[in-house]
């Protein structure tokens, strides 16, 4: 398996969920081992940085619907030694980049919110503008 150089997408972060973390029955219906994401807790608005040299983004998921219960995400793919990598950062406020870019290590793909489904300490969060 190839090493790869992953950086975090947030200059200050705070993980509250890890990888595979809460093995809630919703994921272990869909055969999963647990949540199947890396969540972060910061304020809606800050910053995310690709951590990846060189990702291409090949989707947007939601980028201008302005109804903020869709899940709003930036999608990029890394190949490294012959495997492809799907990079997701989701939850998105704001999306500033294009599919068909290829980003540098830190590029700003756009801003945290809490679009699609977010929760905290098993409340849903609802965003008010």
């Amino acid at each position: 398996m190839p090493k790869l150089d992953l950086y975090e997408p947030f200059t200050r972060n705070l993980i509250t969920q890890g990888f595979a973390e809460n093995a809630a029955t919703y994921y272990k219906d869909n055969g999963l081992i647990g949540h199947p994401a890396i969540d972060y807790g910061v304020t809606c608005g800050t910053p995310i940085r690709n951590c990846i040299d060189g990702a291409f983004v090949y989707s947007l998921l939601n980028r201008e619907n302005p109804d903020l219960t869709k899940y709003r995400a930036v999608l990029t793919l890394k190949e490294v030694d012959g495997i492809v990598y799907e990079y997701i950062y989701g939850h998105m406020d704001r999306i500033d980049v294009s599919p068909g870019q290829i980003l540098p290590l830190g590029a700003i793909l756009g801003t945290s919110g809490n679009t699609g489904e977010v929760w905290s300490n098993g409340v849903k969060v609802t965003k008010h503008r």
